[in-house]
């Protein structure tokens, strides 16, 4: 505590002659009656059994369209999980695979180094067989496209 905050206790408990003395007991010490009758206990037991009822009912239905689409299952006989989901960020490292941070010389050579040849895509497939090298969009490319 304070300073301040002691002081202000200080005064307090002069004023009002001292601390109070409690020996930690109950005034009226009361014994606590059953709470919930057996009527309500049968309800609680009752929506307990409905809701294990309709996680059943989901188990199985996701098992039938398993089986129906030749999935493995997820659920065995007894309701337990066998397969593991991945469930998006699960046991991946920053959200993705497992990344590694490139250097400052790998970041200079892919600037400045020689550049990969890329695959082409369809479309740019058609275009590179136009004139010249089929592998690779030229200048002759374009200029044929441009004609046609």
């Amino acid at each position: 505590m304070s300073g301040y905050v002691r002081a202000v206790n200080f005064v307090k408990n002069f004023l009002k002659g001292g601390k109070q003395k409690t020996t930690g007991q109950t005034i009226n010490p009361f014994e606590r009656t059953k709470m919930r009758s057996d009527r309500a206990a049968k309800i609680g037991e009752l929506k307990v059994a409905t809701q294990d009822v309709k996680g059943a009912k989901s188990k199985l239905d996701q098992t039938l369209f398993e089986a129906k689409h030749n999935m493995p299952f997820t659920f065995d006989k007894k309701g337990k999980r066998i397969t593991k989901s991945s469930g998006g960020r699960v046991s991946r490292k920053f959200g993705g695979g497992i990344m590694t941070k490139k250097s400052n010389v790998k970041k200079i050579q892919e600037a400045f180094g020689p550049k990969k040849n890329k695959k082409l895509s369809t479309k740019q497939m058609k275009i590179a067989k136009l004139a010249g090298n089929p592998n690779r969009i030229d200048a002759a490319d374009f200029a044929k496209l441009r004609k046609s």
